[in-house]
């Protein structure tokens, strides 16, 4: 997901390590990230917006220390600094953000906007506690979010490019994905469930509820659709299970097999993070863990997230590994 990070992005999570720090905090925060987006040049347009508003990165690190008590001054403000699973969450929540506006990278405002949606953090209550409410905050941002030249879709559309209710179902269907290519079940699904548009009362008139088109949709294959996408496929390839202490990941992909087998034969043998190995598995290691935390939202929601993404992940996961 870094990768997608644009420059003022990246030094927002850099930012944030350093807010950490000076305020003697061994973690990052969405209180910390929120500094970090305040702590940018004036040009940036997420830090602007919270400036326009009346927020201070002197007044926002004094609501932080009231909010969150200090820290410990003789707290080294080097070295690595773990993210809080609130901010892991932002983090996740900011590419959603990014691919509901249909931007094609990650940047501050993006990260501003899912901390407004996560709500529950630090970083929401010292926004609320200033006066706008989140929802003032999001539209601040949301006004300075538009890229000079892109058509702009959702919110901020020019009138008349689309009704509200296709906003809505496009939305929704952006986060019935859970950052898979949007689909057409994706899109049939958010039209079950939004009950006030013209689609959705012609399927219930037809007998077709949310439920009916999950139910369908779980029965079969989307490799035989024309949804599917190379990603998905090799998605589909992935198996993931536990044996005692270990955690399995298995890939039953024919090139990835062949390119390892290489690698392990021009290495003698097994390969282990250790040595010189050490920076690579490393970042295996970090995929891994940013891809249970993936996998952690949408089995285990907040309360905060919208009702359909609170829908029985774990009915569906258990009806498809029964197919």
């Amino acid at each position: 997901m870094f990768e997608r990070f644009s420059q003022d992005a990246r030094q927002v999570v850099v930012s944030a390590q350093e807010q950490a720090g000076a305020l003697g905090h061994n973690y990052i925060g969405t209180e910390h990230l929120l500094l970090g987006v305040l702590a940018q040049p004036p040009d940036v347009p997420a830090a602007r917006a919270l400036r326009t508003l009346g927020y201070s990165i002197e007044g926002v690190r004094a609501a932080v220390e009231q909010v969150v008590g200090p820290g410990d001054p003789q707290r080294s403000r080097f070295g690595h600094i773990p993210f809080t699973a609130r901010a892991k969450k932002v983090m996740e929540l900011s590419l959603r953000e990014a691919l509901r506006l249909e931007h094609d990278h990650i940047g501050s405002e993006h990260i501003v906007l899912a901390i407004v949606r996560e709500c529950g953090g630090v970083a929401a209550q010292v926004l609320v506690q200033h006066g706008p409410s989140l929802e003032d905050v999001r539209k601040a941002v949301l006004a300075v979010t538009a890229e000079p030249g892109k058509p702009t879709r959702g919110p901020g559309a020019p009138a008349g490019a689309r009704t509200p209710a296709a906003d809505e179902i496009l939305a929704l269907a952006q986060r019935l994905a859970a950052g898979a290519p949007v689909g057409s079940h994706h899109l049939l699904e958010a039209l079950a469930r939004t009950d006030g548009s013209m689609g959705g009362q012609v399927l219930a008139a037809l007998g077709v509820d949310a439920e009916a088109v999950i139910g369908t949709v779980d029965g079969l294959d989307v490799t035989t659709t024309s949804d599917v996408t190379a990603e998905q496929v090799a998605a589909g390839r992935i198996r993931l299970w536990v044996e005692g202490e270990e955690v399995r990941l298995a890939v039953a992909d024919p090139a990835l097999a062949a390119r390892a087998r290489q690698l392990v034969a021009v290495g003698g043998g097994e390969l282990r993070g250790e040595g010189p190995l050490v920076g690579p598995f490393i970042g295996l290691h970090q995929g891994v863990v940013d891809g249970l935390d993936a996998v952690a939202v949408l089995v285990a929601p907040d309360e905060g997230e919208p009702a359909p993404a609170r829908t029985s992940l774990r009915d569906r996961l258990r009806r498809r590994s029964g197919r």
